[in-house]
């Protein structure tokens, strides 16, 4: 019995380290800041703006370029303090498929800092970003 009073007490605390706190980062997000330069993004998004929409355990993004093609991706997602790691399930790039892409993380006020290198494809990849959380107001 008292086993099972400690882990009802402490379960709460696990699952606060991502889910439900400052730091969850589940939900709306537009990219506002790539490899150290601020991108022009209103407060809604617009053409040219990259989305990334995040579940419980899943995630997906997209961005349209001026030709009107679209770049995006999408996969499974886990974080564990400020560890964040996307495994790629379905990308516009093929030979980014199957690339777990481990990131250390925060969220800030309403931004979420990324940071990670990984290896797809025979190549390497440095993904610095930051993105601005969508507000019922700011998804208008």
């Amino acid at each position: 019995m008292a086993r099972r009073a400690i882990l009802t007490l402490l379960l709460p605390l696990l699952l606060a380290g991502c889910a439900g706190s400052a730091g969850d980062v589940r939900g709306s997000w537009v990219l506002v800041r790539s490899a150290g330069h601020d991108l022009d993004v209103g407060e809604a998004p617009g053409p040219g703006d990259t989305v990334k929409i995040l579940n419980d355990d899943r995630f997906s993004f997209a961005v349209q370029g001026g030709d009107g093609a679209i770049f995006g991706g999408g996969g499974t997602w886990r974080r564990e303090g400020d560890v964040y790691v996307e495994t790629v399930r379905y990308h516009s790039h093929p030979e980014l498929v199957s690339a777990d892409a481990t990131f250390t993380c925060r969220v800030e006020d309403g931004l979420w800092y990324h940071t990670g290198a990984f290896e797809a494809g025979g190549r390497n990849y440095v993904i610095d970003e930051v993105w601005r959380r969508l507000t019922d107001e700011g998804d208008r």
